[in-house]
């Protein structure tokens, strides 16, 4: 999930290579740190989304018991 600035990077030179050992280091903690955020936020959107459609379904539960 990281929107696909790595291969962008990559691509003007500025990523990971393959030749430098310092730079492999760095991108290999940035790598590591950036899945981890990611997947913290994926979860925190897959909680706020489960308390939405359970909000939303309450709602209408009581919307169509007040129309019959």
């Amino acid at each position: 999930m990281n929107c696909g600035l790595i291969p962008l990077l990559a691509h003007l030179g500025r990523g990971p290579s393959k030749g430098s050992d310092t730079s492999g280091k760095v991108w290999s903690v940035y790598l590591s740190e950036a899945e981890r955020q990611d997947r913290a936020l994926a979860e925190n959107w897959k909680g706020d989304t489960e308390g939405i459609l359970i909000f939303v379904c309450a709602i209408l539960s009581v919307l169509f018991a007040l129309t019959f």
